[in-house]
């Protein structure tokens, strides 16, 4: 009860804001002002605002609460409401400069200690409180964030691949040449795993240190060059479709023969996962693909309808990608 009275208790110049509304609208605007003077940020749906809190404010104002229930969530009254109570306090909505701001700021002053998604979000949504902006949606910060993470790492990596002298690189190309008799000849592989890496292999975590744990990291490396080679003539063909299946086995890690059978019904793009069937040992799965490449995946997605309801048509044979 406490902590209701300090942070929901209204105030003589709010209520002069409420007191022009009526019905449920009067409610509604009522807890939308004192949920974003606590949290710096609209609801992102009508009920995630505690019962008690709306009870609360409920009753200093002489309304049942259940009246919130009937507040129109989508209608002109609380856009204009969302505008009357931004001007209030003294904020402003969200620009695109906004979200590339955020990246940089987050590259400069967080990031390099921290990359939990959940203290990402906290410092974001600190930042757009400070700087007196409405935050994103949530989807949007999330988007924001994994931006922002992939920006610091490709420049982490660029900046550390560049004060490498090249008598370094040299080194480091001629050991993994050095220790190339180490490998696995071709004889000896077996048709199970005809000697390949999947996706998934490429970004597991190398485990323990070891002999065996840094034959396997060397091989990735081999298979990444080779993989790069490809990428680079597909890239530069400007195929978007060869492009798109590519970044697919990149960014979900399914074997060839599954990717030409990804019908359109099996992508769900809100929690961002596949549905292969009879996959591997003939058993249905569910893959995830990253927030980042959904959008991308969609426009994909779009264009690719009136093709038998595949998402691939024309593909590129296993033998090439791994040739």
């Amino acid at each position: 009860m406490d902590e209701l009275i300090e942070h929901f208790t209204i105030l003589p110049n709010e209520m002069s804001l409420i007191e022009n509304k009526t019905g449920e609208t009067k409610i509604g605007f009522a807890v939308l002002l004192k949920f974003f003077q606590n949290e710096a940020r609209f609801p992102s749906h009508k009920y995630e605002v505690p019962k008690a809190v709306i009870a609360y404010i409920a009753k200093q104002i002489y309304f049942e609460p259940e009246l919130y229930a009937q507040y129109d969530w989508t209608g002109r009254s609380i856009t204009y409401h969302r505008t009357q109570i931004r001007e209030f306090f003294g904020f402003r909505e969200d620009t695109i400069d906004d979200a590339q701001n955020m990246i940089e700021w987050l590259c400069q002053h967080v990031l390099h200690r921290d990359h939990e998604m959940e203290h990402l979000k906290e410092h974001v949504y600190r930042r757009f409180r400070e700087l007196k902006i409405v935050p994103p949606t949530p989807d949007r910060i999330e988007r924001l964030i994994r931006s922002s993470i992939h920006t610091y790492e490709e420049t982490f990596f660029q900046t550390t691949f560049q004060k490498l002298p090249s008598i370094t690189l040299a080194k480091l190309d001629s050991l993994i040449d050095s220790i190339a008799y180490l490998e696995t000849d071709d004889s000896e592989v077996t048709s199970k795993d005809n000697g390949q890496l999947s996706f998934k292999e490429l970004k597991a975590d190398p485990g323990r240190a070891g002999v065996d744990s840094v034959l396997k990291e060397v091989n990735k490396l081999r298979t990444i060059r080779k993989l790069k080679r490809y990428y680079e003539v597909v890239w530069k063909a400007k195929n978007f479709q060869d492009m798109m299946t590519v970044k697919t086995l990149m960014y979900t890690g399914v074997r060839v023969s599954e990717l030409i059978n990804i019908k359109l019904a099996d992508i769900d793009f809100h929690y961002c996962q596949n549905r292969i069937n009879k996959g591997k040992g003939s058993k249905d799965r569910i893959v995830p693909f990253p927030q980042s490449f959904k959008e991308l995946l969609a426009m994909h997605a779009d264009s690719m309808k009136k093709e038998a309801g595949c998402l691939f048509v024309r593909i590129v044979l296993e033998k090439e990608i791994h040739g």
